[in-house]
C-alpha cells in the first residue's frame, strides 16, 4: 500500500481500529512517536510521579509508580479502544 493512501496526522493521532486494521503499514509512523515526544511524555511522567506512562493522543490515558503494574497486551487493547487511539505505552525510570 502507497503512503499516498494512508491518512497520516501525526502518530499520536491515528486512530485505534485504523492501526488495528493494518498495524504494519504505520511502523515507520509509530516507531518515531518516542522522538518526536519524548520530552512531552518525561514533563508528563515527572508530573504525575509515575514509572511508566501510557499516552493517547496528547493526553495521559494510564501511569503507575510500580513498574509491577506496567499495562499487559490486553490492557492496552482496553485503552486503546476506550480512547480511540493508539495507546504508546512507555517505561520513563532513568
Amino acid at each position: 500500500m502507497s503512503t499516498t493512501t494512508l491518512r497520516y496526522r501525526g502518530p499520536e493521532e491515528i486512530e485505534f481500529d485504523e492501526y488495528r486494521r493494518n498495524p504494519e503499514q504505520w511502523r515507520p509512523v509509530i516507531d518515531t512517536h518516542w522522538d518526536r515526544n519524548k520530552e512531552w511524555i518525561l514533563d508528563q511522567a515527572t508530573m504525575f510521579g509515575c514509572v511508566w506512562i501510557v499516552v493517547c493522543g496528547k493526553s495521559v490515558a494510564a501511569h503507575g509508580t510500580d513498574i509491577a503494574d506496567f499495562p499487559d497486551e490486553e490492557n492496552l487493547l482496553r485503552i486503546g479502544n476506550a480512547w480511540g487511539l493508539i495507546p504508546f505505552a512507555y517505561d520513563v525510570r532513568e
